[in-house]
């Protein structure tokens, strides 16, 4: 669902997809933790792959998209950090 909680068609609610993982600069770390994120990973996917989800999950470990950047014209940058209490029990 969307926003709005209208069901969105065409793209599944999980998705396997090939995912680069980079080091978080420094600058990313001074300029969100200038607004109280700390960053935990930066992926980089293909954009043909990415369709706006806010949802990542790693190593079994659920992880909140809190920025994105277009590369170029192919890639994605994922920012992402631990998403709090959806990690550990009670997950559905």
């Amino acid at each position: 669902k969307d926003s709005l909680q209208q069901p969105v068609y065409g793209v599944p609610d999980t998705l396997n997809i090939m995912a680069w993982l980079v080091p978080i600069s420094r600058a990313e770390f001074y300029n969100a933790g200038q607004i109280g994120i700390l960053p935990d990973y930066e992926f980089i996917v293909s954009a043909i792959d990415y369709h706006g989800q806010t949802m990542v999950e790693f190593n079994g470990q659920r992880l909140k998209v809190y920025r994105t950047y277009q590369k170029n014209a192919n890639e994605i940058e994922l920012y992402c950090q631990y998403a709090g209490g959806l990690n550990g029990g009670g997950l559905t």
